[in-house]
């Protein structure tokens, strides 16, 4: 056999050579193919995040989306009935707009025509009292209220008649050598009568005021009762809830109405 020299020994190492790593290249091509198909996945899914999120939502939907409805809006909505049920019972006990504060008591107040005098009444359990006052002259009344109608008597044989309903009373007063008619409304605290008592020289003085509802006072004082001494007194001080008598003497009237009557 005849030996092969170097140069050919060389060419032929190199052909070996070239054929192995051709070999090894076609065995290592799917691998990489593999790793780059994993490797776009991988960056795809972290360039865009909100990508398998939104599939992942759309997918849960029909399940996650009804629990949570159905969860609280029923919820809601029952808990807004329990609410408002117990309030529908209240609604009748409720006093209507026409109701007064106090249906027992009734007061008004206001002048006779022609401006002569004012008066006040005070309507309590089918009871009245009235009081008119011209300063130098006073008149008080007592007597019945029944069916929409007064009659009340005074000293002297003074007799006041009307009529009262919840927008105002109308009648006539004769008393003191006089013949009026009137209309007062109603009237509210601070308006309507005031009463005060003090000792003078031994004798008890009554002082009575009537304050009407634009906050103009009439009121007089008489000593023991007796009407025919009445003289004129100055007007409450509501800032101080004090008056003065024309004898000088302070005194604190308080507001009366038909329960208290007239002592």
């Amino acid at each position: 056999m005849r030996l092969i020299k170097g140069p050919y020994l060389t060419l032929l190492g190199g052909a070996i050579l070239a054929a192995v790593l051709l070999i090894l290249d076609v065995r290592a091509t799917p691998s990489q193919n593999v790793a780059q198909s994993l490797g776009t996945t991988y960056t795809a899914s972290t360039a865009s995040p909100s990508t398998p999120s939104a599939a992942s939502t759309v997918v849960g939907t029909p399940t996650a989306t009804p629990t949570p409805t159905s969860t609280e809006t029923p919820s809601t909505q029952t808990t807004q009935t329990t609410a408002l049920t117990p309030s529908a019972p209240s609604t009748p006990a409720m006093p209507t707009a026409t109701s007064p504060p106090n249906a027992a008591v009734h007061d008004y107040a206001g002048r006779v025509d022609g401006g002569g005098a004012s008066l006040a009444i005070s309507i309590y359990e089918g009871k009245a009292i009235a009081y008119v006052c011209g300063g130098t002259f006073e008149v008080w009344f007592t007597g019945t209220a029944k069916n929409g109608h007064l009659a009340l008597t005074g000293r002297y044989g003074a007799t006041l008649t009307a009529t009262y309903d919840a927008q105002g009373t109308h009648g006539r007063v004769v008393g003191s050598g006089r013949h009026w008619t009137f209309t007062a409304p109603p009237v509210k605290a601070p308006s309507g009568l005031y009463r005060a008592y003090t000792t003078y020289q031994g004798v008890k003085v009554q002082a009575t005021w009537i304050v009407l509802p634009d906050g103009s006072q009439t009121g007089a004082a008489d000593a023991g009762g007796d009407t025919a001494t009445a003289a004129p007194v100055g007007p409450i001080d509501f800032r101080t809830g004090t008056a003065v008598l024309p004898n000088g003497l302070p005194v604190q009237p308080t507001r009366i109405d038909g329960a208290q009557g007239r002592s």
